[in-house]
């Protein structure tokens, strides 16, 4: 008697997945995706910031070289009435002189990774991080990502003795290593001293115009000899400080303190 056999291939091509098996499968795949979003979230995040730290090196390299074709002097902006030193929150001054003199591309002035005050960005010739395209000064706070640190234009910072800032003259800093010269920050020109600066985090602050830390995960700083660093709040092994003289900081008086303290 002949026996009938079913050839492997034909049971095969006869095969398929059960309704509760494709459930099976896609709830495995929905568990894996859910596990794994949360990192590649975070290695966004971490790639963005790690790419705005990189802007400010560039920023704080770029000061350097207008300091080194300026005998020093970090760059003021007096043609809008100025005062104290060439001091004033809205002047964007610095940032169109690297674009113009120093061929930055303005991209540089924007960081992706934080937060900006978006109701200008459909304004004509608007570009985000910088204003109005070719224009010397912004009109209104929590516009920009990159800052200059003004307090180092001053040679006389507040309720300290005549002489005791260094008056943009980059080489008076005894202290070129910890003195911040650029930073992440709402404003073009930073003049709010340290407690400013801890109020305007995300740690006290929720909003979402004025965050300036990445969400938690640090703020970039450019210093006066180029180096760059990137701290969490409340990290500061170094003892970073936003005047240019070391004979400045007073740890009793919240102005004048170092990076980090609570307000």
């Amino acid at each position: 008697m002949k026996r009938t056999q079913n050839h492997p291939q034909n049971m095969l091509a006869h095969r398929t997945f059960t309704l509760i098996e494709l459930l099976v499968v896609i709830a495995i795949i929905a568990i894996l995706a859910s596990m794994l979003l949360p990192t590649l979230n975070k290695a966004r995040a971490r790639a963005k910031v790690i790419n705005c730290t990189a802007n400010q090196k560039n920023i704080a390299t770029g000061m350097l070289l207008y300091t080194n074709d300026f005998n020093g002097q970090l760059p003021t902006h007096w043609g809008l009435g100025l005062s104290n030193g060439g001091i004033r929150y809205s002047s964007t001054y610095w940032m169109w002189v690297l674009i113009k003199d120093y061929k930055f591309g303005k991209k540089v002035f924007d960081c992706t990774g934080n937060p900006h005050n978006k109701v200008s960005d459909s304004t004509a010739n608007w570009v985000v991080g910088v204003g109005v395209d070719d224009a010397w000064k912004l009109v209104d706070n929590s516009r920009t990502n990159y800052c200059m640190n003004g307090q180092l234009l001053k040679s006389n910072p507040p309720w300290k003795p005549a002489g005791s800032g260094i008056g943009g003259k980059i080489s008076r800093s005894n202290i070129p290593s910890r003195a911040i010269m650029n930073l992440e920050y709402s404003v073009p020109v930073f003049n709010d001293g340290t407690n400013y600066l801890n109020g305007y985090t995300i740690v006290y602050n929720t909003n979402i115009n004025n965050l300036r830390d990445h969400y938690g995960m640090g703020i970039s700083f450019g210093m006066i000899d180029g180096h760059v660093e990137n701290l969490r709040f409340g990290q500061n092994p170094n003892k970073l400080f936003i005047f240019g003289r070391k004979e400045t900081i007073n740890e009793a008086d919240p102005y004048f303190k170092t990076l980090w303290h609570i307000p």
